[in-house]
């Protein structure tokens, strides 16, 4: 919490972290009954992080599968997370 102020900024990294736990996942009662909408998102931290305009703390990342790490060396370097199943504004996330 030091860094951010956040504990739930923070990731813990490890062979079974997924892009879904980094970036969002979905509520999928909403998903299904309003299809996919900023409603029905769930943030993860780096999500929240992003567009909270917070640090957030990636702890042990060297240990997450590599897909992961290239997910998020990507939008690092392009500041920007994009949410495909959104069709508005909402669909890009700057940092």
């Amino acid at each position: 919490t030091a860094i951010s102020g956040d504990a739930g900024l923070t990731i813990q990294g490890g062979a079974s972290t997924t892009e879904d736990q980094i970036k969002y996942g979905w509520n999928y009662a909403l998903l299904i009954n309003h299809g996919p909408s900023t409603e029905a998102l769930v943030p993860a931290p780096l999500y929240q992080g992003m567009r909270d305009g917070k640090i957030v703390r990636f702890e042990e990342i060297t240990r997450t599968p590599l897909e992961v790490q290239d997910c998020l060396l990507g939008m690092l370097s392009d500041r920007v997370m994009t949410v495909p199943e959104l069709t508005s504004e909402a669909s890009q996330l700057y940092a």
